[in-house]
Formats: C-alpha cells, sequence, structure tokens
C-alpha cells in the first residue's frame, strides 16, 4: 500500500509541475499578445473581426463552411496586420509571410474542395491502376 501511496504522490508531483508549465507557457504567450493588443486595439479584435467574416457563410454543416470559419482567424490576422500598418507599424517579411501563408493554405484548400477534388476520389484512382 505504502508502494502505491508514493506512487501516487510523484504522480501528483509530475502533474503538479506539469500544469505549472503549461500555466507559465500561456501566461508567457499573454504578455506577448498584450503588446500586440496596446494602445487603441482591443485584445478581443481578432474575434471581432473573424466573427463579420463567419457571420457570411451559413453553417451548413459542409466541410466547405467549416473551412471558411477557420480561415476567418487568418483572415482577421490580415485585416489587423493592415490596421496597424495603417498606423504606422512595421512587420518583418518572415512575419508576414507566416500570416499571408496560413490564409493563402486555407484558400487553397477551400479552392480544392470547391474543385470537388476528394479523398475519395483520388483513392479510386488508384484502386483503378
Amino acid at each position: 500500500m505504502q508502494g502505491n501511496e508514493q506512487q501516487n504522490q510523484r504522480i501528483n508531483e509530475l502533474f503538479k509541475n506539469f500544469v505549472e508549465g503549461c500555466l507559465e507557457s500561456s501566461r508567457e504567450v499573454f504578455v506577448v499578445k498584450a503588446s500586440d493588443y496596446s494602445g487603441k486595439f482591443s485584445p478581443f479584435e481578432n474575434f471581432e473581426i473573424a466573427s463579420v467574416f463567419i457571420s457570411l457563410i451559413p453553417n451548413d454543416g459542409s466541410k466547405e463552411s467549416s473551412c471558411w470559419y477557420l480561415m476567418a482567424k487568418h483572415l482577421a490576422s490580415v485585416v489587423q496586420i493592415l490596421r496597424r500598418y495603417q498606423n504606422g507599424q512595421g512587420f518583418s517579411v518572415e512575419y508576414l509571410r507566416e500570416k499571408f501563408g496560413d490564409l493563402r493554405n486555407y484558400l487553397i484548400i477551400l479552392e480544392a474542395m470547391l474543385a470537388g477534388i476528394s479523398f475519395e476520389e483520388v483513392s479510386n484512382e488508384r484502386q483503378d491502376k
């Protein structure tokens, strides 16, 4: 029985350390993000902008509308970049490539979905050979 108690105590200690690490990581992200939102921009701006894009397409449960909803976050990021640029903020090429690359990837995925490309189609092609 004592072995189980020691094992449980060690598991609890490991879990506590794990949670503290997660919280510290989140704290660091929020500190960085807080500087992004300083001044006249709301910390909820990204969600406010994304909600506008989401409201444009009704949710029909399709993969295409799901893609649009996920892409809304990346559209909101680009809107934020443009707003900050208009207020004199500069951005590194690396940062812009990441943000525009995310949006570009979702656009390509959505275009492929709308073009009718599917995994089933590819699977059928492989079986036909």
